[in-house]
């Protein structure tokens, strides 16, 4: 499996969503619901291509699925929003508008979630239940069971 993306590109591109929302219960970005968008956007990337969206391990954590260097950059800001990314930052100059489109859609179902809501998600999936505290879940485990989530499991095509 090749990965594509970096995590902190794909984490950028939903604190610009959370920054663009008009839906308030959508605005509130923190670190504990970043992580845990990060964790469904590989997952159905993974069930719905075959592919990884970043090479990052994911690691199941107290709190549900973890990437732990993006935990400890955005740590200092504890349950509070993150801010977006720089000016700089240009979603149309990383990803083509067919994986814009998937990160869309999981922000759009996963995002109208709180952060709790999300972590007890989470504790329900198989893959998170089945890795074991403090260990990976593994890309194979999500593929199979965050599948669930899926409208469509049949995807032509995997975006670039």
């Amino acid at each position: 499996m090749k990965p594509t993306y970096s995590v902190e590109d794909i984490a950028n591109y939903f604190l610009c969503k959370a920054q663009d929302e008009d839906k308030p219960e959508q605005r509130h970005l923190s670190n504990l619901k970043l992580q845990k968008l990060l964790y469904y956007a590989q997952g159905l990337y993974l069930a719905a291509y075959g592919s990884p969206l970043f090479r990052d391990a994911i690691i199941a954590w107290q709190y549900g699925p973890v990437i732990p260097s993006l935990y400890s950059k955005y740590r200092k800001h504890g349950s509070d929003d993150i801010p977006g990314p720089d000016s700089g930052f240009h979603p149309e100059d990383i990803f083509d508008r067919q994986t814009r489109e998937f990160f869309d859609d999981v922000y759009e179902f996963f995002g109208r979630f709180s952060a709790t809501g999300l972590m007890r998600m989470a504790y329900a999936d198989r893959c998170y239940i089945g890795a074991g505290f403090n260990n990976e879940i593994t890309p194979e485990a999500m593929q199979r069971d965050l599948r669930k989530y899926l409208k469509n499991e049949q995807r032509k095509e995997t975006p670039r």
